[in-house]
């Protein structure tokens, strides 16, 4: 395909900005000072830039033009690298104050220096004696001048307030959460061809979700179980890559919403999913956690 296709011009352009996010992430070490309000600033425009493309419409017109998933691969792996770092700097991130980084760093940065040399003027002004050779009335003139001045600058400082309160937001999680929906966007109307199959049990969408609430409880890394393998051994299929870690937090994991997931299917078929995930996450005992698996905690 032409790099003229407008989807492909669009999806370029979505890469890049997600390209110079994490670059901006990867040197980022959250201080309170005049560099991190020119980072928040350029996290704000990145957010707004990356919702402002409707992806949801570059999946479906993708599909349309029978686009292979190969051309998205390259945003699902920044996606993933952005989110890493994010979570990698989770700590920082959740006890940074944006509040104090706005009205203490960022307006001061701005605006002390203007509203100190326009209260200086007209301090001076309103001290000085009026010379013998201006009259009264162009003295007051003056006068008004510089008080106009300051509060022009004030203004301005108000403007600016109420136009960019936005930045005391926590874009690092806007941008996260944004991009975890752009991630099952991605996987639900652009699955491979070869990862649904008319056979499976489960759909794209109910897995990625049970795939997320896992990452999310920590039970696994993401670089030790793809979702794609998630997908293939709930569904009853050998996994491209084997499972080599160690599955965290099995009973957190067995309650909704995978009980949700599984609740309609019929037991025998039920206890083969168990005994195939068991077997290919390495649990320790079918029996034991298999009761977990379709029941919810209050039955428990």
């Amino acid at each position: 395909m032409s790099l003229d296709n407008p989807l492909l011009k669009h999806l370029n352009e979505y890469l890049k900005i997600l390209k110079e996010l994490s670059n901006l992430l990867d040197t980022d070490s959250l201080q309170q000072n005049t560099y991190q309000c020119i980072r928040q600033e350029s996290y704000a425009k990145a957010f707004s830039d990356l919702t402002k493309l409707d992806i949801d419409a570059l999946l479906i017109t993708g599909q349309a033009e029978s686009l292979s998933k190969k051309v998205f691969l390259n945003i699902l792996k920044q996606i993933e690298v952005i989110n890493k770092l994010i979570d990698d700097k989770d700590e920082l991130i959740t006890h940074f104050d944006f509040i104090h980084l706005y009205d203490k760093v960022l307006l001061p940065k701005m605006f002390e220096n203007k509203i100190l040399i326009a209260r200086q003027d007209l301090k001076e002004i309103k001290e000085k004696e009026k010379p013998i050779w201006v009259s009264q009335c162009e003295f007051d003139e003056d006068k008004k001048y510089w008080e106009k001045e300051l509060y022009r600058v004030l203004a301005e400082r108000d403007t600016y307030t109420q136009d960019n309160v936005h930045l005391i937001q926590n874009y690092y999680h806007k941008i996260r959460d944004y991009l975890l929906i752009v991630k099952e966007d991605i996987y639900v109307y652009y699955p491979e061809d070869r990862l649904r199959l008319e056979s499976d049990l489960f759909e794209i969408k109910d897995v990625l979700k049970l795939y997320n609430s896992a990452l999310e409880l920590k039970c696994f890394k993401e670089d030790d179980l793809a979702f794609e393998d998630f997908y293939l051994i709930f569904n009853l299929r050998e996994p491209k890559a084997r499972f080599d870690s160690t599955f965290k937090y099995i009973t957190k994991f067995a309650q909704p919403p995978l009980y949700e997931m599984m609740k309609d299917i019929e037991k025998d078929v039920r206890d083969k999913v168990i005994d195939f995930i068991v077997l290919k996450l390495k649990l320790k005992s079918a029996l034991t956690i298999s009761k977990r698996f379709y029941k919810p905690s209050e039955e428990i």
